[in-house]
Parts: C-alpha cells; sequence; structure tokens
C-alpha cells in the first residue's frame, strides 16, 4: 500500500511540474547579449553586435514580445546616453535628411492622402545674405475630411519627428463604450461612495476629447461628483464635475483634455465627502480586477461600475499657423542647420500625416517674413521629396537598454525579438519573475537648488543589493539605501527615474515626474495643502474608535502639525531670501501629513495560533528565572504550541489603517484587539514583542524587558487592545502566551492500547492529504490551462471584456446564442474566441 502511494505522489509532481518546464536556448555566438530574467514589466538590457552599410537613419528598430512592440528610429537609439561609445559616420556628416523640389514654387498647393500617407511641402529661402532673423510665418490649411473615429492629420513643422499640431475637433457623436475590467454579471456588491476615489483602468484610443461616467445608485438628487481621468504615467490629469439625478449614469468631458492613447486611470468620488459621503453607491467586483480605490500603489484589487467614451473628430474645415512659437523655431532651424547662410538654398519642411483614406488637403496664403539686411517675404511653396541620412558604421556593440521596452506583466516565459526594417536580428527566450517593485518616490515637489532627500518606497526591500537614480537632468546616481540626496540646478519638470536591482541581478525601474520650482513659490502652496489636510484628517478620524483616534494622534501628532504649519504660515510675510523659504522647506518635508486615512485589511474573531518562529525563548527564560535545553529549542517551542491549544482559547481582531499622500498610500497603521480565555487555572504570561510605536488602549501593568513586554493572565478572561506601525498582522504578529518553563511537557507518552489505533489513524490522515493534494493540484492545472488559453485567444483582455459587455447587451435584447455567434463572426472574431466568450459569459465549463 505505501508504495502504491508512493507512486500517486510521484505522479502528481510529475504532472504538476511539467507545466513549469520550459526550453532555454542560446545560440553560441557573440552577436548579442540580452538579460534572460526580468522582474514583471522589466525593462530590456542588452546589447547586439552591429555593423551598418549606408542604412537610412530613420531605419525602424523594433522590439517585440508576443502582442508587445516598441520602435525607434535608427539614429534616435544610437544617439541615446548608453551608445555615446558608439562610432558611425553620416552622410550627410550632421546625419540630418537632405530633399529635393518636386516642380516649382507655388502660391497654393495640394494632395490627396490615404491612411498613413505624408507630404511634405515648405519654404525654400535664397539669400547672398545671411538671413538674420525670421519675422513671421503664416499658412492657411483646409481639409475635406468627414467626421470620422481616428487622427485625420497631424502635422511636423520642420519635419523633425516632433509633431506640433494635431486636429482636436470634437463632433457631437461618440465612440463606443469602453470598460476597464469591469463585468456586470459577475457584480453583486456595492461600495459606499465616501471620500475614497474609485478608480478603473481603462484603455482609450487617441481623441480630441472623452466622456468620463460612473453607474451610481443612490436617491439624493443635485450630490456633486468629481470625475477625473489620468494617464496611467502620471504626466496629464483633468477634471470635471457633475450632479446626481438618482440611480444611474452620472458623467462629464473634462475640457481641454486630448486623448494620446493608452491606459488611463478613471475615477470616481463625491466632491464634498464631508456632507455627501455614503449616499450613493457603486457596483464592483473583484474578477481579475485592473482597479482601485485611493491611490494607486502598484496592484490592482477591485474593479468598479467606471467607463468612458471618446469623441469621434469632427470636420477640420479650415485652420491657419502662425503662432510665434513656429516662427522662432523656423529661426533657430536655419541657424543650427544651415548657420544662416541660405546662398543655396535653405529648405524649410513641413510634413502632413493622414490618418484616413482619400483626405483632400489644400495649403494656401503662404507667408514667411525674414531679414538678410533687407526685409523679405516668401510666398512660393514648394512640394518636397525626403532623402535620409546614410549610416555607416564597422562592427561594434549597440546598447539596448535606453529603448525603453518594457516586458510583460505576467509571470512566465517569453521570446524576445529584435528586428532592423523588419529584418530579424536575433530572438531570445528570457523569463518573467518575482522581482522587487517599485511603488512610490518622495517627495515629487522640491526647490530649485534644495538637498532634497529623495525616497523610494518598494514592495519588498530584502535582497536588494543597489538603488539606481536617473533624475532627468543627465546626472545618475548609485545608492546601497532606498533613499539619495539631490539638488536640482533649474527649474522644471523632470523624469526621475529609479532602478531596484536585488542580489539575482533583476531589476524593476519607474519613472516619475518631480516638479522644481524656487523656493519662494512652492513653500506657500505645501502649507496650505498640509493646513487643509489636517482639517480634514481631524474630521475624518471622528468615525474611528476611540483608541483609533488615539493612536493616529499619537502617530501623526496632528495638533503640533498644525501648530507648526500655522507658525510657518505667519512668518512668510517676514520672509524674504530665497534661503529663508528653503529653510522653512526642509521643515515641511519633514513633517509626514497624509491626505486622508482609509481601512486597507480587517479580520474579526479569529482564532489566533502564534507562529513558531516568534515564540521568544530567551525572553520567557529572562521572565521565568528559568533555563531550557538549547539543543531541544524546536521542542520546547513545539510544546508552548501545545500547550497553547489545550490550555486557552484566543481570538483576534485586526484592522489595517493606510495613508494615501499625494503621489502614494503607504499602510500606517495597525491595530488588534484581543481575548484570551483559560482553560484551567494557571497564571501563564503573555509576552509581546516591544514594537515600533506599540500603544496600548489602557494600563495591563506590563513590565518591559529587553525588546519584549510582558504580563500574567491571571483571570479566566482576559481582553487587550493595542497597535503598532510594524508591519505584521493576524498571523506574524509577534504574541504568545506560555506557562513556566518547567510547566512545559517535551515528550507526551502515548498509552499502548493506542499505539496500533494510531498508525491506522495516521494511515487515513495520509490517505486524505494526498487525495486532496491531488484535487488542489488538479484544479491548479486546471486554472493554469484556463489562463494560459485565454492569453492566447485574446493578447489584449479589454478585447474580452468588450465582447463580454457586447453579449450582455444582445442577449438583453432576446438574442440566442446561436445568433450572437453568427454576428460576432461576421465581425471578424474566430471560432475558438466566440466559443470561449459564450461559455465564458454562461459561467459554463470551459475546460
Amino acid at each position: 500500500m505505501v508504495k502504491v502511494f508512493k507512486k500517486i505522489i510521484c505522479l502528481i509532481a510529475i504532472i504538476f511540474f511539467l507545466n513549469f518546464i520550459s526550453a532555454s536556448f542560446t545560440n553560441g555566438n557573440l552577436s548579442y547579449s540580452i538579460d534572460k530574467i526580468y522582474a514583471p514589466s522589466g525593462v530590456i538590457s542588452g546589447w547586439v553586435n552591429i555593423s551598418l552599410i549606408n542604412e537610412p537613419t530613420n531605419a525602424i528598430f523594433k522590439s517585440s514580445v508576443e502582442s508587445l512592440e516598441k520602435k525607434i528610429n535608427l539614429i534616435d537609439l544610437i544617439r541615446k546616453n548608453s551608445n555615446l561609445g558608439f562610432s558611425y559616420a553620416c552622410s550627410p556628416l550632421d546625419c540630418s535628411s537632405d530633399y529635393s523640389t518636386i516642380g516649382t514654387g507655388a502660391s497654393s498647393k495640394s494632395a490627396v492622402l490615404n491612411s498613413g500617407e505624408s507630404s511634405i511641402f515648405g519654404f525654400k529661402i535664397t539669400s547672398l545674405k545671411p538671413v538674420v532673423s525670421v519675422d513671421s510665418f503664416s499658412l492657411k490649411l483646409t481639409s475635406d475630411n468627414a467626421e470620422t473615429n481616428t487622427l485625420p492629420l497631424a502635422v511636423d513643422f520642420l519635419n523633425d519627428g516632433s509633431i506640433e499640431w494635431k486636429s482636436n475637433i470634437a463632433s457631437d457623436n461618440f465612440n463606443d463604450v469602453q470598460y476597464g475590467c469591469y463585468l456586470d454579471s459577475a457584480s453583486n456588491s456595492l461600495a459606499d461612495l465616501a471620500s475614497i476615489p474609485y478608480c478603473e483602468k481603462i484603455t482609450l484610443s487617441e481623441a480630441p476629447a472623452v466622456n468620463i461616467s460612473a453607474k451610481v445608485v443612490g436617491t439624493a438628487t443635485d450630490i456633486p461628483f468629481t470625475m477625473s481621468i489620468e494617464d496611467t504615467g502620471g504626466t496629464s490629469k483633468k477634471t470635471c464635475s457633475v450632479l446626481s439625478s438618482g440611480n444611474g449614469e452620472i458623467g462629464c468631458v473634462p475640457s481641454n483634455f486630448y486623448v494620446n492613447g493608452g491606459d488611463y486611470f478613471v475615477c470616481v468620488k463625491p466632491t464634498n465627502p464631508a456632507v455627501d459621503a455614503r449616499k450613493y453607491k457603486i457596483a464592483y467586483e473583484q474578477n481579475s480586477p485592473c482597479g482601485f480605490s485611493g491611490i494607486y500603489s502598484g496592484s490592482y484589487s477591485e474593479d468598479f461600475n467606471i467607463f468612458a467614451k471618446t469623441k469621434k473628430y469632427g470636420p477640420i474645415g479650415t485652420t491657419t499657423f502662425n503662432s510665434a512659437t513656429i516662427t522662432k523655431e523656423i529661426k533657430d532651424y536655419l541657424s543650427v542647420r544651415y548657420g544662416n547662410d541660405c546662398t543655396k538654398g535653405c529648405i524649410i519642411p513641413i510634413k502632413f500625416m493622414s490618418g484616413i483614406a482619400n483626405q483632400k488637403i489644400d495649403l494656401t496664403e503662404p507667408s514667411l517674413a525674414y531679414t538678410a539686411e533687407i526685409s523679405a517675404t516668401e510666398t512660393n511653396m514648394y512640394n518636397f521629396t525626403e532623402m535620409p541620412a546614410k549610416i555607416n558604421a564597422p562592427f561594434q556593440k549597440l546598447n539596448l537598454n535606453e529603448i525603453g521596452f518594457s516586458v510583460p506583466a505576467n509571470l512566465g516565459n517569453y521570446t524576445y525579438y529584435a528586428s532592423l526594417d523588419d529584418i530579424n536580428l536575433f530572438s531570445e527566450r528570457i523569463r518573467v519573475e518575482s522581482a522587487p517593485i517599485i511603488q512610490y518616490v518622495t517627495p515629487l515637489k522640491t526647490a530649485i537648488t534644495y538637498p532634497t532627500k529623495f525616497v523610494v518606497g518598494i514592495n519588498s526591500t530584502k535582497n536588494i543589493s543597489s538603488y539606481r537614480w536617473s533624475f532627468g537632468d543627465g546626472n545618475n546616481a548609485t545608492t546601497k539605501t532606498k533613499e539619495v540626496v539631490y539638488a536640482y540646478s533649474t527649474v522644471g519638470d523632470y523624469e526621475l527615474t529609479v532602478s531596484a536591482v536585488d542580489a539575482q541581478n533583476r531589476s524593476s525601474s519607474k519613472t516619475f515626474i518631480v516638479k522644481v520650482s524656487p523656493a519662494s513659490e512652492i513653500v506657500p502652496v505645501l502649507l496650505q495643502d498640509m493646513s487643509d489636510n489636517i482639517d480634514n484628517l481631524k474630521i475624518q478620524i471622528l468615525g474611528f474608535s476611540a483608541f483609533e483616534q488615539k493612536s493616529v494622534n499619537a502617530l501623526l501628532k496632528l495638533d503640533d502639525s498644525k501648530k507648526m504649519v500655522l507658525d510657518l504660515q505667519s512668518s512668510i510675510s517676514g520672509t524674504t531670501t530665497e534661503s529663508d523659504y528653503e529653510a522653512m522647506l526642509g521643515k515641511i518635508l519633514n513633517m509626514s501629513i497624509p491626505k486622508l486615512l482609509v481601512k486597507t485589511a480587517s479580520s474579526s474573531d479569529l482564532i489566533y495560533y502564534p507562529q513558531k518562529e516568534n515564540i521568544d525563548l530567551n525572553s520567557l527564560t529572562q521572565i521565568t528565572q528559568e533555563n531550557y535545553d538549547i539543543a531541544n529549542e524546536d521542542a520546547y517551542r513545539n510544546a508552548i504550541l501545545v500547550w497553547d491549544d489545550e490550555n486557552l482559547d484566543t481570538k483576534i481582531t485586526y484592522s489595517e489603517t493606510s495613508a494615501i499622500y499625494d503621489d502614494y498610500e503607504a499602510p500606517l497603521l495597525k491595530t488588534f484587539d484581543m481575548t484570551f480565555t483559560k482553560k484551567d487555572s494557571n497564571s501563564p504570561y503573555l509576552v509581546i514583542k516591544d514594537m515600533n510605536n506599540l500603544l496600548f488602549d489602557q494600563d495591563y501593568s506590563l513590565t518591559s524587558g529587553d525588546g519584549y513586554k510582558y504580563t500574567r493572565l491571571n483571570d479566566q478572561g482576559t481582553h487587550i487592545i493595542f497597535s503598532t506601525t510594524d508591519d505584521v498582522d493576524f498571523i506574524t504578529l509577534p504574541l504568545f502566551v506560555s506557562p513556566k518553563i518547567s510547566d512545559l511537557s517535551l515528550n507526551g507518552n502515548i498509552p499502548s492500547f493506542q499505539k496500533g489505533l494510531n498508525k491506522w489513524i495516521i494511515f487515513a490522515i495520509i490517505a486524505v492529504i494526498i487525495i486532496v493534494v491531488w484535487l488542489i493540484v488538479w484544479v491548479l492545472i486546471k486554472l493554469w490551462y484556463k489562463r494560459k488559453y485565454e492569453n492566447y485567444l485574446f493578447k489584449n483582455r479589454n478585447n474580452l471584456y468588450n465582447l463580454l459587455n457586447y453579449i450582455d447587451g444582445e442577449k438583453k435584447k432576446g438574442l440566442k446564442e446561436r445568433e450572437i455567434a453568427s454576428k460576432l463572426r461576421k465581425a471578424g472574431w474566430n471560432y475558438e474566441q466566440v466559443s470561449y466568450a459564450l461559455k465564458k459569459y454562461s459561467g459554463k465549463k470551459i475546460v
């Protein structure tokens, strides 16, 4: 029988581990090298050994993994900081494109462009004298485009890869509604709309405007709500307001918000939570979520009934380009490209790019006024053909690190491909593993020239070997700790990129925008924000228990902080120098006041058992003045666990309160409510580690020791409440109860008549465990296959969610599955995708 069970165990192990075996590949030469292991969403790092012979500067270098890809022009990759040592030569020498003229100049030009096509028009200046200034520029554009759901036209002045103008005219009509991961069919829960914003990640296509909406449940009318939309990189954010009118959809269109395309966070919350909290609710579910509450901290927890629909592009009609910015760009271009010498002709190119089919554009009334000893105005335009420069380079390493291509976020094995102008350079198997994930950096506002201590927040600091800081101004630093001190020398917004590298050389990075201003500008704003936050917190914690209020005040010292803020505000009137403001800024940055507090975890009336590793025998020795045999240390810990199980009933209620700051969310306080009920008359010792900011709701007559506190449990029942800022919960809490060491039983004798019975009990337990393990493994295998199959069918999971929403809508119209399937097949979905989506919607067995 034992042999049979061994075979079963082996078979289960083989089935289980076969799912995680993958081939590895090394081609055995030095033509390239890339890292093989990455953190989720980590950036590809490596190089390719390459030579170039008359390769166009605009050749496309592409990185890709499955459906993910990123493209970069060859010359842009070569000019990255990591390739400063790359030796190459261009023809022309400055690596810029050259142009040839098509036909003659005229006062008007026109072109018909299809989707993806472009034409280059522009001016040509010929002058025997140097051009000393460009005085004005003007050009009228007319397009015949109709309403469309894609960007109809974009213009790149000087053809330098920078888009200066896009059509941003919106029609009155909308594209289809886009949801995040929320599934109405999976939701049967409602969340109160209170002070915390609820957010959903939604993928949107480029559009001139967007309506952001939520479906809310409530009866009160004219309750103001604030909707917001922000790209997931945090570089642009807009809000708008809307009033409720009972159950149903609320939504608004943020003004002057252009959707560049990509992933966005759409959020909703009451505008005045102090007055209108919990008057409305919103549906949510937790099935493969991509939403969250509060501030995004790097992971998703819920999906909310939040959605968005972009506006379509309207007709462009006629528009005129005449901005001073373009005039200055032309002046600078002539200086850099031609040295203001136009004796052989200076060409000023303008590239027009169409996103729709059969679009006719007319260019009229061109005017370029300039001064070359005498004033002149060019009123003719030309049609140009671009001739990209050619690059030549011998065999050498071209670094790929700064392409910025991120591997998938899901763990697993993938194949990375690198190509140049669609010719494959190499492919390599890579693996995405669990690794440190950067969550936030603070502060993100500071003063010019002020030595600021930046701190990075990370999900785990274990095995982190180094932190790399790229400050966005050309300077870099590497530290062993998660802190660095740096001063920015000029005002501006900087991209601060932080990378964390662990002992296995796995790394993850994240980029943050740091706003640098004069201290005299930033200090008053920060003080007012801090004052408002303190006032809001004082109101908010009135809803907490008396002990939680006591704990929060002990940590944040709200009254003392308010007094300091008021003192600093009153001293501003007498502050005249930047150094005085910088001294004030130092005090402000040392104060850590959140915007609000949220309950992020809780459990109620759970049975508590201490973890074996949290039983501190040394502290018990000091308390009882008794020694133990260190060789039997594990046996003593087991004996305490057995005694605890036989002589004590312990219940625990736990809650975690987190603080939400401007830039991140972090746990602040852990509160524990414990009840100990004895089963005998002994008076054991309650021992608790002396954790950080350990606070009790009353005096329990605890005695302090070396790193611990203890008391005797004399009463039949004992109730204690305490809080700490340590990273512990109801499982990892370092607290245990034990009798004196001399009262512990290390060896229990089993009666002889039970010995034979015990063998059969053990045998039965083993058999049950094997069956349970087999069932768990079988379920895991099914879930694993189901997810892999789902990812295979739907590379973008939003396609699946949109498909499910479509099915739901058609079902509500009364259509049968066969009719829905027929419609979807005609729309281009294949049989497997349609079948899978219908089964998933109906809750039918898939695998």
